[in-house]
């Protein structure tokens, strides 16, 4: 989770897309990622199970708060006040 962290940082700090990130750290030859890495998170449903976190989490937050209306769609979270 803190790699997840420091990604989301460096992209709201640098501005950068998260590809070129990646390019950044990778090595030549490297194994820093690599398509097998990356099979084995896609494989263990790791994307699914990082949105829907962020969704509990969501839900949570608006729940404790003053937030009356929470709608969710893979292409649109929309929180409104009533």
């Amino acid at each position: 989770m803190v790699q997840v962290l420091g990604a989301a940082s460096a992209m709201v700090n640098t501005g950068m897309h998260p590809a070129q990130l990646k390019g950044n750290a990778e090595s030549p030859g490297g194994t820093t990622i690599t398509i097998a890495g990356i099979h084995e998170l896609e494989k263990g449903g790791y994307r699914a199970t990082l949105m829907n976190a962020v969704v509990a989490i969501s839900k949570q937050s608006i729940a404790k708060s003053t937030w009356k209306k929470l709608t969710l769609s893979p292409d649109n979270l929309e929180c409104c006040m009533q």
